[in-house]
């Protein structure tokens, strides 16, 4: 089961940090990144690349 807050929290951050910076990523980019970054984590795949 994904933490769909969680993704939620961070596809906020990340709309928000790219409007800081002037990134100029859509609302749909920052939420597909997101996403991919909480199936890399539950996959275990960051463990792995820290190890």
């Amino acid at each position: 089961m994904y933490d769909r807050a969680a993704v939620m929290r961070g596809a906020h951050k990340r709309y928000r940090d790219g409007k800081r910076l002037g990134l100029g990523w859509s609302w749909s980019q920052c939420l597909s990144t997101a996403w991919a970054a909480e199936k890399m984590r539950r996959s275990g795949a960051v463990a792995r690349m820290a190890a």
